[in-house]
């Protein structure tokens, strides 16, 4: 559900960048949000958004948007479901304020996808201002490929946050959902970092599936993080059930006396 509606809020989102005057903005931060996936699934990921970003889409701000926003939301509502499922909870809203908390989801993090792409390409500028200050060495560039990865690392953990605060119908509070959340962007991490490993120690996946091999491996880093993400959300839910159980126990004393 999630590949499926990556693309149509890919359009949605060129579409919107370009309406505000800069059509490149969105494919600055697809390259920035991919860098820290396997190359092969960057590369699959950037061709498919470079083509998308390409085209001129003004008129999906029209009444196509409606469709697009609507296809789009059908990942949100895939995310909602397993986290529902994971923290044991029964949806009780309505299907009309679940699918406008979607779409409001995807309209928020269309504008602030472009304002933080404003930040990926000013960064370049600034850290060339921060290198003829400090006198740098080429070890510093080391030190800004991480700082990428930390404030990629970053938008992650806060998306993460917003999902887990606000899909799910549990009302926990940050504090509650900060561990499965940390865990999830730990793992999400390693996750990535084995599975590039892997394809540059050889991984079969060209020799099995011809020229689908990229596609495949998208798929399959997709599943694992999918999994990664349903992790989380039951780590969460254990950590609740034990406390809600210590929390029982320690009221029974009580009871009797």
């Amino acid at each position: 559900m999630m590949l499926l509606a990556f693309f149509p809020f890919l359009i949605f989102l060129s579409a919107l960048a370009g309406s505000m005057g800069d059509a490149a903005m969105g494919e600055h931060l697809v390259q920035f949000m991919v860098q820290s996936a396997p190359n092969d699934i960057a590369g699959t990921v950037g061709r498919a958004s470079h083509e998308i970003f390409a085209t001129r889409r003004n008129n999906v701000l029209t009444l196509s948007a409606v469709l697009m926003l609507w296809m789009a939301s059908n990942g949100i509502e895939a995310l909602r479901s397993a986290l529902n499922k994971a923290y044991r909870s029964t949806e009780s809203r309505p299907f009309w304020h679940r699918r406008l908390q979607g779409v409001l989801f995807l309209v928020i993090g269309s504008f602030a996808a472009i304002l933080f792409s404003y930040a990926i390409i000013l960064e370049p500028l600034v850290r060339t201002i921060l290198a003829e200050l400090t006198k740098a060495t080429p070890v510093e560039g080391v030190l800004s490929q991480t700082l990428r990865y930390a404030a990629a690392s970053g938008v992650i953990f806060l998306a993460l946050l917003l999902m887990h605060r606000w899909l799910p119908n549990t009302g926990r509070s940050v504090r509650h959902i900060l561990p499965g959340v940390s865990i999830t962007v730990i793992i999400l991490l390693c996750v990535a970092s084995l599975l590039s490993l892997y394809l540059r120690a050889g991984g079969g996946f060209g020799l099995i599936y011809g020229s689908l091999g990229d596609i495949v491996i998208t798929l399959v880093f997709l599943y694992l993080n999918a999994i990664t993400f349903i992790f989380g959300a039951e780590i969460n839910s254990a950590i609740w059930r034990a406390r809600e159980k210590s929390s029982r126990e320690m009221e029974l004393p009580g009871r009797f006396n």
